[in-house]
């Protein structure tokens, strides 16, 4: 391959202060507050959607390696797999250690971004892992499709898999939430201290309901929150994540007007309970195994997620019966509906939008969320504790719960409205998802 494309990609060896003008570098010091990284000596695999920040995670690394660990910026190689480098990895490991630098020591750190973009990507580094090479040199690598995690999960190899996401509402408060709530939700809890904290928390209840607005309004992309919180147009971003995710659509053989088309049934359904066959026939979808196909698609690229009903009876989720979707984060509905419609979002909207960004931070914890439906519908159902959690918009009482009998914790999620001592549990969302 073309040596100088290493030298464009990886400016410190020449100059170690060259890390300071990188670009993520600058808009990540001009931030406040800033995110804090730090260097783990673990080989690493993150998966995350794109623009989520995993090229700054990764720049962010090799600051630190360079100005806090006197690491030899000569044995720090990034590269980066878009759209026009389809290079070999064993290319442009052989053509990194073929420059006759001075080398002070042995290891070297790798870092290779957005790797997934080659199809073989999975089988060049696990030859690698195989053959001990990543045993005394560090990798960390990053992608953007869940596909990646199907592909090779890498049994018994040298290298963790993780996904690096969008904050959750919790990660949100950790970073811009005042340092009195952050002490409290930074302690340990047990399940018999919920009860506790949420009476310890109510005092901050104010506070935390703008947080939560401020949250479900800008999202956990930490670009969309910081230019919220300074009173920026988000309008920019919108185009950059929308072009992105086209883009992959389209890199995927896929049809974007039927991508968009999906996406706009999504928006129709927020929430609400729906078949594969009538979102295909309300957006003119010839079949709904196209539906199915594109929303697999939309959850491969942490765009979109869906819940499935669940059965207490069978004690299994129905896969093939009624199913709500939501956007893997706020932002990434604030996008779709930006390119997509007009308009305000009112009221039954926004509503909508506190039980997605309820969905979204349910299943950071609990991989097999559902949700009930027989002649009420629960919003959501977690099997493995047996809770049923039903969300309002406004105030809450228990008797908003819909299923009455068959469910041990019973909780309604309001704006600011309580009851500890009832057999449901009433808690301001807001609070519940510091749990």
């Amino acid at each position: 391959m073309n040596t100088s494309l290493l030298y464009e990609y990886n400016p410190w060896w020449y100059n170690a202060d060259a890390i300071d003008d990188d670009r993520n570098i600058r808009t990540a010091k001009s931030e406040s507050p800033r995110k804090e990284y730090s260097f783990e000596n673990d080989n690493l695999l993150l998966i995350g959607p794109r623009q989520v920040g995993k090229t700054t995670y990764m720049k962010l690394i090799i600051m630190d390696l360079i100005k806090h660990r006197g690491v030899d910026p000569k044995q720090i190689l990034y590269f980066s797999f878009d759209d026009l480098n389809r290079e070999n990895i064993r290319d442009i490991i052989d053509t990194y250690r073929s420059i006759p630098f001075p080398r002070k020591e042995e290891k070297t750190y790798f870092f290779f971004d957005e790797i997934t973009s080659i199809d073989s990507w999975n089988i060049q580094i696990k030859a690698l892992l195989d053959l001990g090479f990543f045993d005394k040199n560090y990798l960390c690598l990053s992608g953007s499709s869940s596909v990646a995690l199907k592909k090779e999960s890498f049994p018994g190899r040298n290298i963790t898999i993780r996904k690096f996401l969008p904050m959750t509402y919790r990660e949100y408060i950790e970073l811009f939430g005042p340092n009195e709530i952050k002490e409290v939700i930074s302690g340990k809890r047990t399940t018999e201290d919920q009860d506790a904290f949420i009476s310890q928390m109510s005092q901050y209840l104010p506070s935390l309901n703008q947080l939560f607005t401020d949250y479900i309004n800008s999202g956990g992309f930490l670009s969309s929150a910081y230019r919220y919180r300074k009173g920026e147009d988000l309008s920019f971003l919108f185009d950059l994540y929308w072009n992105a995710v086209m883009g992959d659509v389209s890199n995927s053989n896929r049809s974007i007007i039927t991508a968009k088309s999906v996406i706009q049934g999504i928006i129709k359904n927020y929430s609400t309970a729906y078949g594969y066959n009538s979102l295909a026939k309300d957006m003119d979808i010839p079949s709904h195994m196209t539906v199915k196909s594109y929303l697999e698609l939309f959850e491969s690229l942490f765009f979109a997620f869906s819940i499935f009903q669940y059965d207490k009876t069978k004690k299994k989720s129905l896969y093939s019966h009624f199913r709500k979707t939501y956007f893997m984060d706020p932002f990434l509905y604030h996008v779709a509906r930006s390119k997509l419609y007009s308009g305000k979002i009112d009221d039954e909207v926004y509503g909508a939008l506190i039980e997605s960004a309820v969905a979204s931070n349910l299943l950071r914890k609990y991989e097999n969320l559902s949700f009930l439906r027989s002649k009420k519908e629960l919003d959501f159902y977690i099997p493995s504790s047996d809770t049923g959690i039903e969300v309002k918009k406004g105030d809450g009482n228990p008797g908003d719960f819909s299923v009455k009998d068959g469910i041990r914790n019973k909780v309604v999620l309001s704006h600011d409205s309580f009851n500890l001592k009832s057999d449901v549990k009433v808690v301001p969302a807001s609070i519940y998802l510091l749990l």
